[in-house]
C-alpha cells in the first residue's frame, strides 16, 4: 500500500512569505495615498484578496506591518555592504551607510513619509519601536566597521539613534532631488557624535589647572 503523501511545508512557507510581502507593499501604497491612519487589517485583506484571518495570521496588528516596512530598510542597506573600506575613516563609512538608508527611504518616499509621520503621532508606538531603532543603528555601526556590542558600543548606538531621529526630521521636509538638506543635517549630527565620543573615550574628565596641580605634577 502506497504511503500517504505528507504536506509540503516549503510551498506553504513560500506562499506565506509572498503574502507578507504583498501586504507590506499594499500598506506602503495605501499610506502614500491616504496616510498611515487609513491602515486597517480589513482593508489590507481586501487589497490583497485574502481572507481577513489569513492577514491576521501574518500581521496581527498594523504596527507589525510598520515594523516590517522599516526592517526592509535595514535589509536593503546591509545587502549593499560588501566589506569595510579601511581606507576611509569610520565617520565617512558611517555617513555613506546612513545615506544609503535615506536612499532606500527615498525610493518610496510618499509611503515612508506617511508611515513615519503616522507612527510619530502615536506615543505608545514610538516607545515600542525605540529598541528596534537602537538595534538598527547598532547594525549600521557594525556595517561601518564600528564596534557596537560592548557597553560603550551600545552607548554609541543609543547616541546614533537620537542623532538619526533628528536627521529624519530634516528628511521629512527635504523636497530636494539630491537630499542636500538631509546630507547637511547628517554631516552636522555625525560631527557632534564625534565630539561626544572623544569625551566618552577620555581617560578622565578635563579640569582646569591650578597652582597646586602644577606643583604636584612638577
Amino acid at each position: 500500500m502506497a504511503a500517504k503523501k505528507t504536506a509540503k511545508p516549503k510551498p506553504r512557507a513560500k506562499k506565506d512569505s509572498s503574502l507578507k510581502d504583498r501586504i507590506a507593499d499594499c500598506a506602503l501604497d495605501l499610506a502614500a495615498r491616504e496616510g498611515w491612519e487609513a491602515m486597517t487589517l480589513p482593508r489590507m485583506a481586501d487589497a490583497v484578496g485574502e481572507p481577513l484571518g489569513a492577514v491576521i495570521a501574518v500581521f496581527p496588528t498594523t504596527s507589525r506591518i510598520a515594523s516590517t516596512l522599516l526592517d526592509r530598510i535595514d535589509q536593503h542597506v546591509l545587502s549593499q555592504v560588501q566589506a569595510v573600506d579601511e581606507s576611509e575613516t569610520p565617520r565617512d563609512r558611517l555617513f555613506e551607510v546612513l545615506m544609503n538608508r535615506f536612499d532606500a527611504l527615498q525610493r518610496h518616499r510618499s509611503g515612508y513619509v506617511a508611515l513615519i509621520q503616522g507612527v510619530s503621532r502615536q506615543p505608545s508606538a514610538i516607545l515600542l519601536r525605540a529598541p528596534a531603532i537602537v538595534h538598527s543603528m547598532a547594525l549600521m555601526l557594525i556595517a561601518s566597521g564600528i564596534e557596537a556590542s560592548s557597553p560603550l558600543g551600545m552607548a554609541r548606538a543609543h547616541a546614533l539613534a537620537a542623532a538619526y531621529g533628528l536627521v529624519v526630521r530634516t528628511w521629512l521636509k527635504d523636497d530636494s532631488a539630491d537630499m542636500a538638506k538631509t546630507m547637511s543635517a547628517l554631516d552636522k549630527n555625525l560631527s557632534r557624535l564625534e565630539k561626544m565620543q572623544s569625551m566618552v573615550l577620555a581617560r578622565r574628565p578635563a579640569r582646569s589647572s591650578t597652582p597646586e596641580d602644577g606643583a604636584q605634577e612638577g
